[in-house]
């Protein structure tokens, strides 16, 4: 297994907008750009191959991957087959191992407490941080307030006291729960991580979905978009 001529291309063109040089890279916030080769070409090979370069070579410490849900597993199997835990050989090509941590937030994840908590590893740790389109968009959008904090644990008091008695909110774990929110968002946007990569980019091209509101919101400057869907010349698309 090797890259192809027009993904090593395209591995090229990402180093040339995103780091530009090691020296620049230190100087500058960065620029974005789009990847749009038609579907099976390998734009996930090629990304993956950037990200580890990323990584390795620059001060980078930190990758934010939002892909749609369905496609999780599939990026996964990919950083399995070109980046995998250990490296070994394959006849004359030796492949080197995975330089940094892969951490998945799936829709399995369902308490906010389990996703603080891989959230905070990879900010603390490093490496990437692979998530869906959807889970991205409720953590980012959540308004930590008392008032309407959705996540709020509610009490009610015990049946001795009164069995009818309205719910009660406790105070403490509402107030943990919203610095968490806090915490999260400031990881994932304020000020974000070093890059940002969203797959299959054409679903953000609607300026007034809540998904496009969302990502503006990171301001990390250094973006890859991947598409396979064809874009129009349209300056604001």
């Amino acid at each position: 297994r090797s890259a192809k001529p027009h993904q090593i291309g395209g591995i090229r063109f990402m180093y040339d907008n995103i780091v530009e040089s090691i020296t620049r890279y230190e100087l500058s916030d960065g620029f974005g750009c789009i990847l749009a080769h038609s579907m099976g070409l390998g734009k996930t090979l090629q990304v993956i191959a950037f990200i580890d370069i990323f990584l390795r070579y620059t001060s980078a410490k930190h990758v934010l991957c939002i892909v749609p849900v369905n496609t999780l597993q599939n990026w996964i199997a990919e950083f399995d087959i070109w980046l995998p835990l250990t490296g070994n050989s394959q006849g004359n090509n030796e492949v080197y191992p995975r330089s940094f941590i892969l951490f998945v937030l799936s829709e399995n994840v369902k308490s906010m407490e389990s996703r603080y908590d891989i959230i905070m590893q990879w900010y603390k740790m490093g490496g990437v941080l692979l998530l869906g389109y959807e889970m991205y968009r409720l953590l980012a959008l959540s308004v930590p307030s008392i008032g309407g904090n959705k996540m709020a644990t509610k009490k009610r008091k015990s049946k001795k006291e009164s069995s009818n008695g309205p719910a009660l909110i406790d105070l403490d774990e509402t107030e943990r729960e919203m610095d968490n929110l806090i915490e999260i968002q400031n990881a994932l946007c304020r000020p974000g991580p070093d890059m940002v990569i969203c797959d299959e980019g054409h679903r953000i091209k609607n300026d007034s979905t809540n998904l496009s509101q969302a990502l503006k919101k990171i301001r990390t400057r250094r973006r890859i978009v991947m598409t396979g869907y064809p874009l129009q010349n349209n300056l604001t698309e």
